[in-house]
């Protein structure tokens, strides 16, 4: 467990996933954003659920030319976006 982002990043492969899409930039950074917000006051980050800090609960589809779309997919429904792509 080394945090949402390296989670993400360590996702498995996949074709697709459910949820709402975000637009521009880093599909990891964009859902773990959300999902880990930073703390009052602080740099630090705390998830609303540990589990998107587990690289078993994440989905990666890379479509090419540098496109992807990561999406979560564990049992968590403390974050409304958990599917996010760069395209």
């Amino acid at each position: 467990m080394g945090g949402c982002m390296e989670a993400c990043k360590n996702g498995v492969l996949c074709d697709e996933g459910d949820g709402e899409m975000l637009g521009e930039s880093d599909p990891c950074q964009q859902v773990c954003n959300i999902a880990c917000p930073k703390l009052a006051n602080s740099d630090d980050r705390e998830c609303c659920d540990l589990s998107f800090c587990d690289a078993g609960n994440w989905c990666l589809e890379k479509i090419g030319m540098g496109k992807r779309k990561a999406c979560y997919e564990g049992d968590s429904v403390c974050s409304e976006v958990v599917c996010a792509k760069n395209f």
